[in-house]
């Protein structure tokens, strides 16, 4: 349905700032309106995180979120 994605949708600029602050406040939990790119990528950068949760309102999107999800951490909700 959906083909693999390797860059995020957000500007690099976007990007960077964002990987900047979660770097920076390595947070233990995190709460995520729509899920994507950041969702996949972005508890790799925290070790000590506990949970990823990511609220996505297109259920196909979610499927494939889901089905991509490597991470034991991150949960997605539809």
């Amino acid at each position: 349905v959906f083909k693999r994605f390797e860059m995020p949708w957000m500007k690099s600029k976007e990007l960077d700032i964002i990987v900047e602050v979660v770097d920076k406040l390595q947070p233990e939990h995190v709460f995520e309106w729509g899920s994507g790119f950041s969702t996949l990528l972005l508890p790799r950068l925290l070790p000590g995180l506990k949970s990823w949760h990511s609220l996505e309102h297109n259920e196909k999107w979610y499927e494939f979120i889901k089905q991509e999800n490597k991470d034991s951490r991150v949960f997605a909700h539809y």
